[in-house]
């Protein structure tokens, strides 16, 4: 999503909600998706780890619109829930 990469920019990390230590944002090429999140049922993006809630809040990744468009797209079929 081109608003993700413009809130994380050049940032490498950020600050974990659940104790402020800062880690390492999630990387899509080398991380593994469903080490750091999973999805509700409610198609918000959960943290499973301190990179997935970091990365989570560093970009705005459960904002109403794009949760929105989680629930099209699962209703399309196209975004699977597992």
């Amino acid at each position: 999503m081109r608003f993700c990469s413009l809130r994380k920019s050049a940032r490498v990390t950020a600050h974990d909600p659940a104790d402020g230590k800062d880690v390492p944002l999630h990387h899509p090429r080398k991380d593994e998706w469903r080490r750091n999140f999973a999805i509700s049922a409610d198609y918000r993006i959960e943290g499973r780890s301190p990179v997935g809630r970091a990365t989570i809040v560093a970009l705005g990744m459960n904002r109403p619109a794009i949760v929105a468009i989680r629930g099209e797209l699962h209703l399309l079929g196209r975004l699977d829930l597992r």
